[in-house]
């Protein structure tokens, strides 16, 4: 069955694309569909999630999945959240994004710099059934950014140094990252919904 992976984020079609091929189902992007993104208007990461899963779902005719992620840093009264790509300004580069944290959280010690990766993902069918998961990596902000660990797409992860782990997000091996993957989590909570849905 072939499945709408309703971004046009790069690393996350790449993310998503994987979690599905290996459960055997077929990929669909909205770039071969022809499909601009849609603006984010929720204020909650469910919210957008399901506003693209659904918009997507009956524009496609086909199974849509869709998440919407963020960072959440207690300091900053869980800025920046639902807006985490675009609180300051839509031309900002993923350092740019990293740079802005690091100023704002300038003179708050350690132990008051935690914060959290938060994906929320959605599934929904052209019928307008869906579903919704959560999934979250707790973590503490470190207080100088390496501008050579921002990975595209993902430039929080060059900051948020990992409780269980106590290393950066960017510096996880491969199976400390399947432990933790916020997305792989949330996904693995959808799966029992969506092998019912496409059995």
């Amino acid at each position: 069955m072939k499945i709408l992976v309703a971004t046009n984020n790069p690393a996350k079609i790449a993310e998503l694309s994987a979690f599905l091929m290996a459960e055997n189902y077929e990929i669909e992007t909205l770039a071969n569909l022809g499909l601009a993104d849609i603006e984010e208007t929720g204020t909650t990461f469910e919210e957008n999630a399901l506003l693209k899963a659904k918009y997507y779902a009956r524009k496609s005719d086909l199974l849509s999945i869709a998440d919407d992620s963020g960072l959440e840093i207690d300091a900053l009264g869980g800025a920046p959240g639902v807006k985490s790509k675009r609180w300051i300004g839509e031309q900002a580069s993923w350092l740019d994004l990293a740079r802005v944290v690091v100023e704002r959280l300038a003179n708050t010690p350690a132990e008051a710099r935690t914060a959290r990766l938060r994906t929320v993902m959605a599934i929904a069918t052209p019928d307008g059934s869906y579903r919704t998961a959560e999934a979250t990596i707790e973590g503490r902000i470190i207080e100088t950014l390496n501008e050579e660990k921002i990975i595209a797409g993902y430039p929080y992860r060059a900051l948020l140094l990992v409780n269980n782990f106590g290393k950066l997000y960017a510096d996880l091996t491969e199976n400390e990252h399947e432990q933790v993957n916020q997305r792989k989590q949330a996904f693995q909570k959808l799966l029992p919904y969506l092998r019912g849905i496409t059995a």
